[in-house]
């Protein structure tokens, strides 16, 4: 179980977000006679939308802490697809929704929604305790590469467990802009060294890296600057590829000891992700002093 979208090519693509996400909207999720429901209603809500959207998926749930499954009077409310065909989201860096939550109590439980992406491996499973807010609109952001099979997902479902809520409680969650997201370049979901304190005589420094944007099986080239007081002091030339991954930098000779920064850069551009170190003095340094 991990805690912490189908290639739709009926699914229209919306022009690229200023973050450089190209969404892909996803025509199944905004039917409403195409979910499934479980102790809660669904409906199509036109009134409930962002600025971008049309409308919103209403899931109302009225908590009743009698009348639940049998063998569990007090349970858990669910609702959400569970396709012939499994969805393959393999081809998407991001799964992403705005959730607007509405209840009758003063304020919502801790642990208020949940989303779970199944698929036939249940040790692939993905669970996420949603970060609902009264009245307000949050987005949520699912990074494809987080799920154990992306090419197999057999069922996206949003559940309440009803113990964490009072008896005749009511609560109201509208599910809008539900899409899947493509990067349109190379973007560094995280760039940082393995160990901060870097020797200023170390030959070598492992980066963990988590790349999007980029096609599977391919790679792209970068430059990785060492900056100290503004200055470039190393430049290294290296290639990464999609996902998650460590790279290791060949580093050019000593490095002059303080505080330092990596950056990287595609192709002469800007700078596309930064990380601070500190260079210490090496132990070969000390002993040659």
């Amino acid at each position: 179980m991990r805690t912490s979208m189908l290639v739709l090519l009926c699914g229209a693509a919306l022009s690229a977000a200023d973050d450089g996400v190209e969404p892909t909207v996803l025509p199944e999720f905004v039917d409403a006679q195409a979910w499934y429901t479980a102790e809660c209603t669904v409906s199509f809500d036109p009134q409930h939308k962002t600025e971008r959207g049309d409308g919103a998926i209403h899931l109302h749930i009225p908590i009743d802490h009698t009348t639940g499954e049998p063998a569990y009077p007090i349970g858990w409310p669910r609702a959400g697809l569970a396709p012939k065909t499994h969805f393959d989201w393999s081809r998407y860096d991001l799964f992403s929704f705005m959730l607007y939550t509405e209840t009758s109590r003063d304020k919502l439980p801790a642990t208020t929604l949940g989303l779970i992406l199944s698929m036939p491996d249940r040790s692939n499973e993905y669970h996420l305790d949603l970060p609902a807010r009264k009245g307000e609109w949050v987005k949520v952001t699912v990074p494809i590469e987080d799920l154990g099979n992306p090419k197999d997902i057999a069922r996206v479902q949003w559940f309440i467990s009803e113990s964490n809520y009072k008896h005749l409680d009511t609560v109201d969650f509208y599910l809008a802009d539900l899409t899947l997201g493509r990067y349109t370049r190379p973007t560094f979901l995280t760039f940082e060294p393995l160990e901060r304190l870097v020797a200023g005589d170390a030959k070598y420094l492992p980066v963990t890296v988590h790349l999007a944007g980029v096609k599977e099986g391919e790679s792209v080239a970068a430059t990785v600057l060492v900056r100290q007081a503004g200055k470039i002091v190393a430049e290294v030339p290296t290639s990464m590829q999609r996902g998650k991954h460590r790279v290791v930098l060949p580093l050019p000779g000593k490095l002059p000891a303080g505080p330092a920064e990596l950056a990287v850069r595609f192709a002469g551009g800007a700078d596309a992700a930064k990380a601070p170190i500190v260079v210490v003095r090496g132990p070969f340094e000390e002993a040659g002093r």
